[in-house]
């Protein structure tokens, strides 16, 4: 009797748990930090971008030029998010004659609640590139129009 309690505890906290980790139907915050090592198209320095995916909501970094090491600390924020998956896609924003921008590499992150803390995140993308970003969910669209 008091194993069957017990277990019946913990699968309730366990459920409470898993549930409260989800981010799906919050808002999500993803601040990008830095990149580091980024590749360009041939000799030139890339001019590099982030593109971040969340279901079906896209928000892209402005464009740091001629820099394999982009500083941008820039917010972009989804509200109700539709997926527990963040897609980080790096990019070469290419103009003029030397055609569309170059796919630099990608990460998936699946997205979990930590209770208003950010979670940091490493991406690492093609010949050693790193972009670094940090995330937090929390709320939702709902909640704050009350």
């Amino acid at each position: 009797m008091k194993f069957g309690i017990i277990a019946v505890l913990l699968a309730a906290v366990f459920f409470q748990n898993s549930v409260a980790s989800s981010c799906y139907g919050k808002n999500v915050e993803v601040i990008v930090i830095n990149g580091i090592g980024m590749t360009g198209d041939g000799l030139l320095r890339p001019d590099p971008y982030v593109e971040v995916t969340i279901g079906d909501l896209s928000k892209k970094t402005r464009v740091i030029h001629s820099t394999r090491n982009p500083f941008w600390y820039q917010e972009l924020l989804f509200n109700n998010v539709d997926s527990n998956e963040m897609t980080i896609d790096v990019w070469d924003r290419d103009s003029g004659f030397r055609g569309s921008d170059d796919h630099i590499g990608s990460c998936t992150e699946d997205l979990s609640s930590h209770y208003d803390e950010y979670v940091l995140v490493e991406c690492h993308v093609a010949k050693n590139g790193i972009v670094n970003l940090k995330y937090k969910c929390y709320g939702n669209s709902q909640e704050e129009e009350y």
